[in-house]
C-alpha cells in the first residue's frame, strides 16, 4: 500500500512539474518577461504577454539568441472534416515554433517560417500525436487532408511527436500559424496594440541568462515609449525548461497533500512490518544462537536478515507497483476531470525507478 500510493502519486508529479521538456537541449530555453513600475516604485507587474512588433524586435537578436519563438491565441476552435465537427484546443504559434523547440515532426513536416506571412497561399496546421490516433486513427494518409477551423479552410500538413505537448501542459490539438489565427479573427498581428504573444528563446552556446538580460534592458527601450506613465521597465529572463503549469493549477494543488499522506501511509506501513519483524525475530534465538555457535560472525547473520527484509520488500514493490497502475488511472482522472487537460496515466522507466528505489530503502532501514 506505501509503495503503491507514493508510486501513483510521484508518476503524475513527474509528468506535470518535475520532467524536463521534451526537445533538444532544453537547458538553453528563456522565457522573456517584463517588470513594469510605475509611479516611482508604487505600483508593478511583471507580463509574459508582448506586442507581435516586440516578438519582431526581440527576434533581430541574433547575437544573443539562436532563435526566438511566440505563441498565443489558445483556446477552444471548432473543428469541421470528413469525420464530423467538434470542439478542440488550438495555440497560435510562429512559424519558427517548432525549429526553436528542436522538434522533428512524427509524420509530414513542421511549420516554415514562409507558413506563417501574410503572402501564405494556403493556411496550414500541425495537429497533436493525440489527436491524429483519436481522428485519423494514426494513418499517414491524415497528411494533406483539409480541416475547416473557425469557417477557414486548412490543410495539415504534419503530426507533432507523441510526447511533445508544447510548452503549455494543456496538449494543444491543433497548431497554427500566428497569421492564420489573426485571419480568422480579423485582426493585423502588426498594428494590434494589444499585448498577444509569449515569447521563448533559445540562448545561443556561451551567452548566459545574466548577460542576455542586461543586454535586452538595453535594447528594449521601446516597450515604455507609448506609455509615459511607466517610469522604469526591466526585461526578466526565466528558464523555460519545464512545461507551464497555467489553467491547471487548481487541478495539481492536491498533489503535495496527497504526497504528504502516501509518506505518511508509507512511514505506518513501515512502522508495522518492522514490529512484526520484531516479534518473529523474538522466536529465532535458538537458530541464531545455533548459527553462531557453528562460526557464523555477527555480520553474516545481519546480512542474513537484511536480506530477508530485502526480499520481503521487493515483493511488497512489486505488489505496491501493480496497485500503482490502478490508483494512476484513478487518479489521473479525478485530476483531469477538475481542469481542461487530460492526464494520461502510465508508468514509464523513471517511476518505476522510483518503486525500486523505495522498495530498497525501506528494505534496508
Amino acid at each position: 500500500l506505501g509503495v503503491g500510493a507514493n508510486t501513483a502519486i510521484f508518476g503524475v508529479w513527474d509528468r506535470v512539474i518535475l520532467r524536463p521538456l521534451p526537445v533538444a537541449k532544453p537547458h538553453e530555453l528563456v522565457k522573456v518577461e517584463c517588470h513594469m513600475t510605475i509611479d516611482n516604485g508604487k505600483y508593478f507587474d511583471t507580463s509574459g504577454r508582448f506586442r507581435y512588433s516586440d516578438y519582431e524586435r526581440f527576434n533581430n537578436q541574433s547575437q544573443l539568441f539562436s532563435g526566438m519563438l511566440a505563441y498565443g491565441g489558445q483556446g477552444k476552435v471548432s473543428l469541421r472534416d470528413q469525420h464530423g465537427a467538434s470542439r478542440q484546443d488550438a495555440l497560435a504559434v510562429s512559424g519558427n515554433y517548432f525549429d526553436v523547440f528542436g522538434v522533428k515532426p512524427c509524420v509530414g513536416r513542421m511549420f516554415l517560417p514562409e507558413d506563417d506571412r501574410l503572402s501564405a497561399d494556403q493556411p496550414v496546421a500541425v495537429i497533436s500525436h493525440a489527436l491524429w490516433r483519436r481522428r485519423f486513427g494514426g494513418h499517414k494518409d491524415a497528411i494533406g487532408q483539409q480541416l475547416t477551423i473557425d469557417n477557414l479552410p486548412v490543410t495539415i500538413i504534419g503530426v507533432a511527436p507523441a510526447k511533445f505537448t508544447g510548452r503549455l501542459l494543456g496538449l494543444p490539438d491543433i497548431y497554427i500559424p500566428l497569421y492564420v489565427w489573426a485571419r480568422m479573427h480579423n485582426v493585423s498581428l502588426q498594428d494590434h496594440p494589444e499585448s498577444l504573444v509569449h515569447l521563448i528563446g533559445r540562448l545561443k552556446p556561451g551567452v548566459s541568462r545574466v548577460q542576455a538580460e542586461a543586454r535586452l534592458r538595453v535594447v528594449a527601450s521601446w516597450i515604455t515609449e507609448d506609455d509615459p506613465e511607466e517610469i522604469q521597465s526591466t526585461v526578466l529572463l526565466s528558464p523555460a525548461n519545464r512545461q507551464k503549469l497555467s489553467g491547471i493549477k487548481q487541478a495539481v494543488y492536491p498533489l503535495p497533500l496527497l504526497m504528504a499522506v502516501s509518506i505518511m501511509l508509507l512511514l505506518i506501513a513501515c512502522a508495522n512490518i518492522a514490529n512484526m519483524q520484531l516479534v518473529r525475530a523474538s522466536t529465532r534465538h535458538k537458530e541464531i544462537a545455533i548459527r553462531q555457535a557453528m562460526g557464523a560472525s555477527r555480520a553474516r547473520i545481519i546480512r542474513q536478515l537484511l536480506c530477508e527484509s530485502l526480499f520481503l520488500a521487493v515483493l511488497g514493490g512489486i505488489c505496491g507497483i501493480l496497485l500503482a497502475i490502478w490508483l494512476d488511472r484513478l487518479l489521473c482522472t479525478f485530476l483531469s476531470s477538475t481542469s481542461f487537460f487530460r492526464f494520461t496515466p502510465g508508468l514509464d522507466a523513471r517511476t518505476l525507478t522510483f518503486a525500486l528505489a523505495v522498495s530498497l530503502a525501506t528494505g534496508v532501514v
